[in-house]
């Protein structure tokens, strides 16, 4: 049977508004969700979501702008766009789909656009996520569990919610919005459905606010008493001729499934000021583990982080008056780990080691994490055969505090090229790639004796002959003296890369050179036969 999960967030637009600063949280304020947040405020605005300070005093959604303010002397009125709100439930939705098939933020058949629900509460009709767990349920051990679950989730957001399950989308809502008490499951059978459905009032329908007026004055109240009447006189009173199913507990409106957006953004207003690393990172840790719970439900890894930190603009702006510091009022830097991240540890060492060498040039008072370049998570094959000794998540976190300190373009492996130059044999590639996956067919290369340490870049010394002194000169080890006291002959490579302006022509040598007293050093050099130059490529070990 169809099951279907309403996650309820009854207070969404109050705590999106504390959250962005916009209210005082210690003085009564209401919420008006539109697209128009710009601009002087309408006295006849209708009032979407009320915090609870406010309801004290009897202001109540679904009453203008002028009719709360009567209520309360000095009553705050915040303005959030829909989009503020479709995101924040659509960060639900995103953790919902660990635990079912389809979410949604809208039904197919629209009826959530327009209508408002004045006696309601939350964001008008912006506050619900809607499920679908048919059939999910015993993964986590029942439906009970997995409501218990959904909350659990949804309050590490930094939301509370009410969940309810039942047979269809609306049903599981106005269940979810209304019922008292914390049984909110209800059987798929239309007659239990209806039972149930009964005893809530009529405001949980999705009627106008004209419609709900006009049975007031009748004295219907419940949805039981609109059940005992007769169905066509009933009918043209009804906005939506599916209410009528509705009342009897049937409810086949399809969802519209959710897409998730390509990156993952979490952000955070902070209400004062902060200085130093410590207290950024215990930012950041909330802001990481908001956004690889995101991760986890998508299962899915990120390659790209991004942090940007907004500064006081007025310690900025005394500073550039100062003339002692030139800077916008953000700091954003872009992170490529070597491999892709999943877990919070890795995204948190590789954040610390950035941040360890950054001078903060003015205080923060907002931080905003993206999360990019979004790919699918790989999961290691746990082994039965024998014990496993080393977590397999040691070497990729590693790999990532790495990249962090020495720069993601010196972490990887080596891998195999096609070229007889020997310096150009091998190259530094991420370790993210699948290098098992890469075909490549055999070369013929000279079998040249290579040493164990190949330098980088050649060192240019002098003549090469047995007795001569060799200086090599270079930037990272100063001047060293050595008197060569063997010397053979290895190998010869000739015309390489015949195609490019300067192909390669080397006579190869081993080479026994002394320091001094100090023992022997083997070295590998070659003379470069277009321009008689010699040079130091490597040392044996």
């Amino acid at each position: 049977m169809k099951r279907i999960a309403a996650i309820v967030l009854p207070d969404v637009a109050c705590e999106l508004a504390r959250e962005r600063k916009l209210v005082d949280g210690r003085r009564p304020f209401a919420v008006i969700v539109d697209d128009t947040v710009e601009g002087e405020l309408d006295t006849k605005a209708i009032l979407d979501a009320v915090d609870a300070h406010a309801g004290r005093y009897g202001v109540r959604p679904g009453q203008s702008a002028a009719q709360a303010c009567a209520y309360v002397s000095g009553l705050r009125i915040a303005r959030l766009s829909k989009k503020e709100v479709l995101s924040a439930l659509g960060g639900v939705a995103e953790i919902a789909l660990a635990f079912g098939t389809t979410a949604a933020l809208t039904l197919e058949r629209g009826d959530l656009l327009g209508a408002r629900y004045p006696m309601g509460a939350g964001a008008g009709p912006f506050d619900t996520v809607w499920l679908d767990v048919s059939g999910c349920s015993r993964l986590v051990g029942g439906e009970d569990v997995l409501c218990a679950e959904l909350i659990e989730k949804v309050r590490e957001l930094g939301h509370r919610a009410r969940v309810a399950i039942a047979g269809g989308p609306r049903l599981a809502r106005a269940l979810a919005r209304w019922k008292v008490g914390s049984d909110l499951i209800v059987p798929s059978a239309p007659a239990q459905a209806a039972r149930e459905l009964g005893e809530l009032p009529i405001a949980a329908l999705p009627l106008e606010r004209e419609t709900l007026s006009w049975f007031g004055k009748l004295g219907i109240l419940r949805i039981d008493d609109l059940a005992r009447l007769d169905r066509k006189r009933l009918a043209h009173r009804l906005d939506d001729r599916d209410i009528l199913a509705l009342i009897e507990g049937r409810d086949d409106v399809p969802l519209c499934p959710y897409q998730a957006p390509r990156c993952i953004v979490e952000s955070s207003e902070l209400d004062a000021a902060i200085d130093g690393r410590e207290p950024l990172l215990f930012v950041l840790r909330g802001l990481s583990a908001r956004a690889v719970a995101r991760l986890d439900a998508r299962g899915e890894a990120c390659g790209r982080v991004t942090l940007t930190l907004a500064h006081d603009r007025g310690v900025v702006a005394l500073e550039n008056r100062n003339e002692r510091l030139a800077l916008g009022d953000e700091t954003r830097f872009e992170l490529v780990p070597p491999i892709v991240l999943s877990r919070q540890e890795e995204l948190m060492r590789t954040l610390t080691a950035k941040l360890e060498r950054l001078d903060l040039p003015a205080p923060i008072v907002a931080v905003t994490l993206m999360l990019d370049e979004l790919t699918t998570r790989s999961h290691t094959q746990f082994s039965i055969g024998h014990k496993q000794t080393a977590d397999p998540d040691a070497l990729p976190t590693l790999l990532v505090e790495l990249g962090a300190w020495l720069g993601t373009e010196r972490v990887g492996v080596l891998q195999l090229q096609e070229s007889h130059r020997p310096e150009a044999r091998s190259h530094l590639v991420a370790p993210a790639l699948p290098l098992a996956e890469k075909k490549t067919t055999p070369v013929n290369r000279i079998a040249l004796p290579e040493p164990t340490r190949l330098l980088p870049r050649p060192i240019t010394i002098g003549a090469i002959e047995r007795g001569a002194l060799v200086t090599s000169a270079h930037e990272a080890f100063g001047t060293d003296l050595f008197i060569v006291e063997g010397l053979r002959s290895s190998a010869r490579i000739d015309r390489v890369e015949w195609w490019t302006t300067s192909p390669v022509c080397r006579d190869y040598a081993r080479a026994w050179l002394r320091s001094g007293l100090d023992e022997l050093a083997e070295a590998w050099m070659f003379v470069d036969r277009s321009t008689g130059q010699s040079f130091l490529h490597g040392w044996f070990d």
